[in-house]
């Protein structure tokens, strides 16, 4: 296998642009060989992937043609080792029609376009000119640009939430290059925000900043609207009108709440990405426009994908990096900064003092489960500090909030006596959220996934607050049989137990990685280190849906697994069946009583075996 080192591999670049052609087919060699060097290129060959990776190390070229099925090694395992060689060095695909599933991959990962056999010759000169231009250029601001450029600054955000804090540590490292970014989260975090934020901290920041609605425009009037108009195109167009495209030449276009575009106008939009240029309603020629794409949403563009039909190369153009910010119920720490900072502007604007927060009102804040985020909390302080004279109390926040958070002094709460103020707010404020959570429970018929809904909070922190409260998970009559999915007993052989096992092992551990991640399917595929199909089509495979993400209960061993590490599936499941199996020695063992050579027996297994595994497993050898 042939594995790249970059040190010392350069050499000195040559004045002409040198491209690469790596195809297993010799005619395809010879003819692109011949007609590329006739424009000027130079051009070197290879006929198998192995072979173009060591001309990579010997003299890198500034463009590769690469071909996608290839006998010794794929074309998408040598996209991988060239863009970790060197991502700057531009990759075009080249592949039959019959296998653009392939270039759309290659594509996430990390190449430039793709070209369809048979080739439109021209139409590769031109792509391959333009690719290489635009790769001059940017090395040429890069090298202008690079003394005058700021490290990135996102202090004008508020926060001191470690998940933010986190998101802005990311954003620091792609702020200043080009690639494009996709900003997901609910309505209300910050989207916006955070997006102007990094075109202030990238090298267009000098050029200008284009918000554009998605969800607002209307779908007759997109192309109107994105890309322009001459005059005349319609009845009441008097004169020439440019779109917001064109308006965000060399700065920054934000496409918000991208997901509801409509699938004709997806197109027109990925057209205008990929070829970087735009033509009027009504126009002929073509507009160059150079803008930086960071895009937004609301909704789970892998599920729109499958159920919607949002097309699957756009995501992939606007989805070179992505960014979630989470919602501000799981921000508590921000709620009271943001809630000071809205009184502090509200003064700037009416002309008033700064406003405070009384005791009460700031429990309030924080007991609330904010579901429009940081949009609903400046609208709810913004109102207060009109009614307010100096204090805002609870009298002056709206009736939603105060609704909401009433309940809370419903319950029976047991307020113990001399003991300190400390140590009696501390026990009181748990005796009500294990009471409220017992309320919840009730109210939702012991539905875990509901109840966490309503609380307001993730099911992984419900689950943690049902076992430090010490809460059954669902309610029983006395003489009601627990369904405990154990699927093996003692007595079974290890292959016994392993067959039995292999069917249910992988389905639990989805599961478990869907209720960690709150059913949702891009993040639990991340953790298990899967591709988002290959996780729909087993859960579909194993009918995993909301109901047995949240009430299927799974067998402690499946538990025990820590799929916050860096496991794949496999590996998880691995660990979930040595699990299984040291529970089933166990399980063999305390039948026979402590006679292990009676339990090896049971188990299939001899002595020695049964000896190794319990040490392995670091079980007692006295059980």
């Amino acid at each position: 296998m042939c594995h790249l080192r970059k040190e010392g591999a350069h050499m000195t670049k040559n004045t002409k642009e040198k491209i690469l052609i790596i195809d297993d087919e010799a005619e395809i060699l010879n003819g692109l060989s011949h007609i590329l060097g006739a424009e000027g290129y130079v051009v070197t060959t290879a006929d198998r992937g192995t072979k173009g990776l060591e001309l990579i190390t010997y003299n890198p070229p500034d463009l590769v043609l690469l071909d996608v099925k290839m006998p010794d090694l794929d074309g998408l395992e040598t996209l991988k080792r060239i863009k970790e060689y060197d991502e700057d060095i531009i990759v075009f695909i080249m592949t039959a029609y019959s296998d653009v599933k392939d270039a759309v991959k290659a594509i996430k990962g990390g190449a430039h376009d793709y070209f369809p056999k048979p080739f439109n010759l021209k139409e590769t000169k031109e792509k391959l000119r333009k690719a290489l231009r635009e790769k001059e250029l940017r090395e040429e601001v890069l090298k202008l640009r690079k003394e005058f450029y700021r490290q990135p600054n996102f202090s004008n955000i508020i926060t001191a939430s470690p998940a933010m804090l986190k998101v802005f540590h990311e954003l620091e490292k792609v702020a200043p290059s080009d690639i494009s970014i996709l900003i997901t989260g609910e309505s209300g975090t910050g989207k916006e925000l955070i997006a102007r934020a990094i075109h202030e901290n990238s090298l267009r920041k000098e050029g200008p900043f284009i918000p554009v609605d998605c969800a607002a425009i209307p779908e007759t009037l997109f192309e109107n609207e994105v890309f322009g108009h001459e005059k005349g195109a319609y009845t009441s167009a008097d004169q020439k009108r440019n779109g917001l495209f064109e308006m965000a030449h060399r700065g920054t276009l934000f496409l918000d709440e991208i997901g509801n575009l409509q699938p004709a106008n997806q197109i027109k939009l990925l057209r205008a990405i990929q070829e970087k240029k735009i033509k009027y309603l009504g126009g002929k020629e073509l507009i160059d426009v150079d803008v930086r794409i960071i895009a937004a949403t609301n909704l789970d563009l892998q599920e729109a994908m499958q159920k919607c039909g949002f097309r699957e190369e756009l995501f992939y153009r606007i989805n070179q990096f992505n960014i979630h910010l989470p919602p501000l119920r799981e921000r508590k720490e921000d709620i009271i900064l943001l809630a000071n900072f809205f009184l502090e502007r509200a003064a700037a604007k009416n002309g008033h003092p700064v406003k405070t927060l009384s005791p009460e009102t700031i429990d309030i804040l924080l007991q609330y489960d904010w579901p429009g985020n940081v949009r609903e909390l400046e609208s709810v302080i913004h109102g207060a500090s009109i009614l307010a004279k100096d204090q805002i109390r609870p009298e002056h926040l709206n009736y939603r909030i105060k609704s909401k958070t009433s309940a809370w002094m419903k319950l029976s709460i047991d307020i113990p006596v001399n003991a300190s103020l400390k140590k009696v707010m501390k026990t009181t404020a748990e005796q009500v959220e294990r009471a409220y959570i017992q309320k919840i429970f009730l109210k939702t018929g012991y539905k875990k996934y509901e109840t966490s809904k309503l609380l307001g909070i993730g099911l992984k922190t419900l689950y943690g607050k049902l076992n430090k409260h010490n809460l059954c998970l669902k309610s029983r009559e006395p003489n009601e049989k627990k369904n405990e999915p154990i699927i093996f007993s003692a007595g079974m052989t290890l292959q016994e137990a392993a067959y039995q096992v292999r069917e249910k092992l992988e389905k639990w551990i989805i599961i478990k990685a869907l209720r960690e991640t709150e059913g949702k399917k891009y993040y639990a595929a991340k953790k298990l280190k899967v591709d988002y199909k290959t996780l729909w089509l087993k859960s579909k495979k194993y009918k995993i849906d909301n109901k047995a993400i949240y009430e299927e209960e799974i067998p402690r061993y499946f538990l025990g697994v820590d799929l916050s590490s860096e496991l794949s599936l496999t590996e998880a499941c691995k660990i979930a069946l040595s699990a299984m199996e040291k529970e089933l020695i166990q399980k063999t063992i305390e039948k026979t009583h402590g006679h292990k050579t009676e339990a090896a027996k049971i188990l299939n297994i001899d002595y020695k075996t049964l000896y190794n595994k319990m040490l392995q497993h670091g079980m007692n050898e006295r059980i």
